[in-house]
């Protein structure tokens, strides 16, 4: 079960359409919480991308708004995509001080409904990270995130969040509050 994931996206070949990059991320055993494994330096390249998600969100559309540890967060970039073959949002944004936020949930969430973002939840995940490529990564260990519009068809979602992010099994060290999404 995931506890934290980074992706640094590195090089974007727009021509082909492919993307290159590294990837960190921090499991645990979900029979066992202390049992942790730690998987860094992942590299990836040559992955397909579209710049249109089921019939007209594409990168770059949407807005994010959070404070961290009270300073706001303006967005400079956002990618928010949805994939037939991993049903679940994934809505990332990033700052001009390389801040990034990232949130994501299953695509079949319902709008009105409040959901867990603990370090144990397994389906709703937020993280704080920042540097340039993501040197400090933060996940959720308490928080909730509300979904406030999801229209499938229309590919938008809309809701707030907020969390506390610490590093893996130690105590929360970056607040991330009045967070909002629209994508």
């Amino acid at each position: 079960q995931p506890i934290s994931f980074f992706v640094t996206i590195a090089e974007i070949d727009t021509a082909a359409k492919t993307m290159a990059g590294a990837f960190n991320i921090v499991v645990y055993n979900t029979s066992d919480s202390t049992d942790v494994a730690v998987f860094q330096n992942g590299e990836f390249s040559g992955v397909p991308y579209s710049d249109t998600v089921d019939g007209g969100s594409g990168l770059g559309d949407g807005t994010v708004t959070a404070d961290i540890d009270g300073d706001p967060f303006v967005q400079t970039s956002i990618i928010a995509t949805a994939t037939p073959f991993i049903p679940v949002i994934n809505i990332t944004v990033s700052d001009a001080d390389d801040r990034t936020i990232a949130l994501t949930f299953p695509d079949d969430a319902e709008a009105g409904d409040v959901y867990d973002l603990s370090v144990l939840s397994q389906d709703f995940l937020a993280q704080y990270s920042f540097g340039v490529f993501g040197e400090m990564v933060f996940p959720s260990q308490s928080g909730d995130i509300t979904i406030i519009e999801h229209d499938p068809v229309a590919n938008t979602v809309s809701g707030t969040f907020n969390f506390e992010a610490g590093l893996p099994l130690q105590a929360p060290e970056h607040d991330i509050t009045n967070g909002t999404f629209d994508v």
